[in-house]
C-alpha cells in the first residue's frame, strides 16, 4: 500500500519523476486470474447430478458396459435368469426384458467413465474418487458387514461404491431409484 500511495503522488505532481509503480503486464495479471480461479474451482467442484450423463464401465481389455444394454450388446449369453455373473470378466448381472438393470464388478481391473472421462478404478483410494465425484448422498453401514456403501444417485444412474479401509473394492450401477431400497432390504442403513 505504501508504493502505491508512494507512487500516486509521484503520478499527481506532474510526473516530474518517475513513478515506480511495480507494475505487471496484463497478461500476467490475467494467467493468475485464471489458475487461481481453476483452484478454487478444483476445490470440492464437482459435475451436476441432475445432469444426464453417459456412465460407464471399463474393462480390464477395455470392453464398455452400461446400464440398460441388451445382453447381446453386453457380450452376455441369452438367458432366462435375473441374475448372473459374467465369469471371464468378473460383472455381476441383473436383467430384466433382456436389458441390464444392475451390473455390479465382483472382480477385476475396472474403471468408471461419465461421459468419457475417467471417475474411479476399483482399489483406486476413496478420496481420489471423491475428488471427482463429490460426497455422496449417503453412507450406508451393516453391522453384518467390513466395508461401506457411499451412495450416489443420478438423473440416470444409481451408484453404490463399496469401500473398506479407505479403497473403493467395487462398484454398482442400479438404474435410478432402486438401489437404495435394495441397501436397506438387504441389511444396510443410513449411517449417522
Amino acid at each position: 500500500m505504501a508504493y502505491f500511495l508512494k507512487s500516486f503522488r509521484q503520478l499527481l505532481s506532474g510526473g516530474q519523476a518517475a513513478a515506480q509503480v511495480p507494475v505487471m503486464a496484463t497478461s500476467q495479471h490475467l494467467r493468475r486470474f485464471v489458475l487461481v480461479l481453476l483452484a478454487l474451482l478444483s476445490l470440492g467442484a464437482t459435475f451436476d447430478w441432475s445432469e444426464d450423463a453417459r456412465w460407464e464401465l471399463r474393462s480390464q481389455d477395455q470392453t464398455l458396459y452400461r446400464l440398460d444394454e441388451t445382453m447381446a450388446e453386453l457380450g452376455a449369453p441369452p438367458t432366462e435368469q435375473e441374475m448372473f455373473v459374467m465369469d471371464k470378466i468378473g460383472l455381476l448381472v441383473r436383467q430384466r426384458n433382456q436389458r441390464a438393470v444392475n451390473l455390479t464388478v465382483l472382480n477385476g481391473s475396472w474403471e468408471v467413465l461419465r461421459n468419457g472421462q475417467v471417475m474411479g478404478r476399483v482399489n483406486q483410494p476413496l478420496t481420489e474418487w471423491q475428488a471427482q465425484l463429490g460426497d455422496p448422498l449417503t453412507v450406508f453401514i451393516n453391522p453384518q458387514k467390513v466395508g461401506v456403501i457411499y451412495y450416489y444417485r443420478g438423473s440416470l444412474i444409481d451408484m453404490g461404491l463399496m469401500v473398506a479401509e479407505d479403497k473403493v473394492l467395487s462398484v454398482m450401477f442400479v438404474e435410478p431409484g432402486y438401489l437404495r431400497g435394495a441397501l436397506e432390504r438387504s441389511g444396510y442403513t443410513p449411517k449417522q
